[in-house]
């Protein structure tokens, strides 16, 4: 394992990571949107 290895597993944690943070943000939004209809 190279160095480059371990950085672009940690920025592929990272942005896995990002990613499901804003689909939850975006699913929370959509309930409230829905709710309000």
């Amino acid at each position: 394992m190279t160095p480059w290895a371990g950085f672009a597993v940690l920025c592929g944690y990272t942005a896995l990571a990002f990613g499901l943070a804003v689909f939850m943000l975006q699913r929370e939004h959509m309930r409230q949107v829905i709710s309000r209809l």
